[in-house]
């Protein structure tokens, strides 16, 4: 039910009427000059506070209270109306006058509102309730004229330190009723109330009293000033309220510094010195809590604003690092790109080249003198160019980081270091990581960087690459001996190591991962790389995807059945023109990658299979140990233009039987495929024989004999 119900509002009216009688009787209790006049009046503060909380439709309670307070006290009927009309304009101009310059209900909260306050509601307004009241009385003959004066001065400081110490309390307490204090105000509140109880015993108590007038009202104004800076204009106006109580009650019972022969000039003393001390105190208080608020204001802009650009900077950031990323990705990109255009057409026609350099030798026998000498030039030309290709593919994008993987590429890296005159001993803690290509590129690439470092800053010649993965996080660690550094800051303050540091850094965390470095002036550094690993789902296996078929029986005896495997069809007829030279050898088909070369070995069941390694959908590497798995008598020779070490050992665990450089495979391949297979059981075939049981089939869009 709200206020404005006619009920509640009712029942409101009825309380402020009994709550203005309470008070007002209490009040006129401290009266000496005339029963109407008192100088502690209360009931005008009170007026003045709910006239501006609830609004000037209550002014009849406030009617009714003073009627009754002075209709049962002395005078007559009209003296007491008189003077009930005198409170009620008195406390209606006083809050009128205060929203109007002072803000109203938060008239206290600012020193220059407590001036107007004190200057309208202290001097100008209580001037109407006394003019009015003392008028009243005059009139109905309970004031003599010569009496006028002093009950006129009487009832105006009554009603002025009213409104001056308790309007404030009232209104700074239903404004700011949360009480936010914590465990330390407490304390220290605790301990103020507790100076003031001391001092007001000293000056106004029964016990501790001196009986004489010494002037310590004074040192109250010390305890005021302390609630004011440590506290606020609430809890100033409450404790002034509490030391007017003192004040009042010691006063009259003739203790205190303001006692005299007179009680009501003790008491207007008393309260003049009480309300002067209140506004000061409050005004004080609410400068203080301006500044307070002020700078909390501007802290809180100030975070506001330093938030909203730390967000704008780490957004600026967080792009700037993903664009850095993907400027490097794409890099990489267009390098294995510009390797890939080497290695499948430069590097393929050379090998083709010497390929057909072969043949022709084969067939022109007895070659002598200056045309020998011919044939070998070219040969050493195309073997330099050959390698010159491998040297680009391997510098743009090293094949074996995308066939073999992270740990083997790290291992290569290691022996490539040895150009920079670094050597580094590796220790890797696993063989396969579940890497996507991205993550591969970026440490490979960060590796690399911090060993170039190594090599050109830490002015030695030694250095460990650790790789270890443990709790699902893969850690690579480059440590050296060498001169160390100073790690207070990986910032790029100047060109060197700390800006590789610092970009490194940013690619980690752009991935998800960490940087950390240990390192001291003469000590060595230890950088670590961190990265979380996922699970990668593998790529579908071929034995789900193609159905088995048994392998048909062997038509003709004596015959090696030869599948070439090349994703390159030159560098396929290059074989076939090499291999159909030899009776003992028929080639059954081609195949472009290693998910056909699986097809073809199931249905067709080659004795020999010649594999390369770099090709699409599926390498030369997965296909070996998926034939090997079903077929583990099968012959495959691997081929490629790569010959590394880490490319050998890669296929011999695959399960090759050899391996040829291609650029040897004009003089190496017949060879290892009669050692591979050093006995047979059936004669050969001619080689109308051979077509006549070969008619020509398409297996997987090659061209296959049947």
């Amino acid at each position: 039910m709200s206020y404005s119900h006619p009920a509640v509002k009712l029942i409101g009216l009825v309380l402020i009427t009994f709550a203005y009688y309470l008070v007002g009787k209490i009040g006129l209790g401290f009266a000496s000059v005339h029963v109407s006049a008192t100088p502690v009046w209360v009931p005008a503060g009170m007026a003045v506070a709910l006239f501006l909380l609830l609004g000037f439709s209550i002014w009849p309670a406030i009617f009714a209270g003073a009627f009754l307070v002075n209709v049962t006290t002395a005078g007559s009927v009209f003296t007491s109306a008189g003077i009930a009309v005198g409170n009620t304009l008195e406390g209606i101009l006083t809050a009128w006058l205060l929203q109007r310059f002072a803000h109203g209900v938060h008239a206290f909260e600012s020193p220059p509102d407590i001036l107007k306050s004190a200057i309208l509601a202290g001097l100008l307004s209580p001037t109407v309730g006394a003019t009015i009241g003392v008028t009243s009385l005059m009139i109905g003959r309970y004031v003599l004229l010569n009496e006028y004066p002093i009950v006129w001065l009487t009832w105006w400081m009554g009603d002025a330190t009213g409104v001056l110490i308790v309007t404030p309390a009232i209104l700074l307490w239903a404004q700011h009723p949360r009480i936010e204090w914590n465990s330390r105000q407490r304390a220290e509140l605790a301990l103020l109330f507790l100076v003031l109880l001391v001092t007001c015993e000293v000056i106004f108590g029964p016990f501790i009293n001196t009986k004489h007038k010494y002037p310590l009202q004074f040192v109250l104004v010390p305890i005021l000033i302390w609630a004011a800076f440590h506290f606020g204009p609430r809890e100033t106006a409450t404790l002034t309220v509490l030391m007017a109580v003192w004040a009042t009650w010691g006063t009259i019972n003739g203790r205190g510094p303001f006692t005299s022969d007179s009680q009501n000039e003790a008491l207007l003393l008393g309260q003049a010195f009480l309300a002067v001390n209140t506004v000061m105190a409050l005004a004080l208080a609410a400068a203080v809590q301006e500044s307070k608020d002020a700078d909390t204001r501007f802290h809180a802009t100030a975070e506001r604003l330093v938030n909203k650009r730390t967000e704008e900077l780490l957004h600026s950031q967080a792009r700037l690092r993903s664009m850095a990323q993907t400027l490097t990705l794409t890099e990489q990109r267009e390098r294995k790109r510009m390797a890939n255009e080497l290695h499948d057409y430069l590097a393929q026609l050379l090998v083709l080249g010497k390929m057909k350099l072969s043949e022709m030798h084969a067939r022109i026998q007895d070659l002598s003198g200056p045309v020998a000498a011919m044939f070998q030039e070219i040969e050493q030309t195309l073997t330099k160019a050959l390698d010159y290709t491998r040297t680009l593919i391997a510098e743009l994008s090293p094949p074996v980081l995308h066939d073999l993987g992270l740990p083997t590429a790290l291992q290569w890296l290691a022996n490539q270091m040895k150009k920079h005159r670094l050597t580094v001993d590796v220790r890797l803690g696993a063989s396969e990581l579940p890497l996507t290509e991205n993550q591969a590129i970026l440490l490979f690439h960060s590796v690399r960087e911090l060993l170039i470092n190594v090599a050109k800053h830490a002015g030695t010649n030694k250095a460990t690459l650790t790789l270890d993965v443990a709790d699902h996080m893969l850690r690579i660690a480059v440590q050296d001996q060498g001169a160390g550094f100073n790690t207070d800051s990986l910032e790029p303050k100047q060109p060197g190591l700390q800006f590789g540091l610092f970009s490194i850094k940013e690619r980690m965390e752009e991935l998800g991962g960490w940087l950390r470095v240990e390192s001291a002036p003469g000590e060595g550094t230890t950088v670590t790389l961190g990265l979380p690993l996922t699970s990668v789902v593998s790529s579908q296996d071929v034995s789900e995807t193609e159905p088995h078929v048994h392998p048909p029986a062997v038509k003709a005896a004596g015959m090696r059945r030869v599948l070439l495997v090349d994703d390159h069809a030159m560098v396929r007829q290059g074989l076939r023109a090499i291999l159909d030279h030899y009776p003992d050898l028929f080639i059954i088909g081609e195949a472009a990658d290693g998910r056909e070369a699986v097809s073809i070995s199931r249905k067709r069941t080659p004795d020999v299979i010649i594999m390369d390694i770099n090709m699409p959908r599926m390498d030369g590497i997965e296909a070996t140990k998926l034939i090997k798995k079903e077929r583990p008598g099968t012959v495959i020779i691997a081929v490629s233009v790569n010959d590394t070490p880490h490319i050998r050992e890669s296929m011999q665990k695959a399960g090759a039987s050899a391996f040829v450089s291609k650029e040897e495979v004009g003089e190496r391949l017949y060879e290892t495929i009669m050692a591979m297979t050093p006995t047979s059981t059936h004669s050969p075939l001619s080689k109308s024989q051979a077509d006549l049981q070969a008619p020509s089939a398409k297996i997987n869009g090659v061209d296959t004999p049947s």
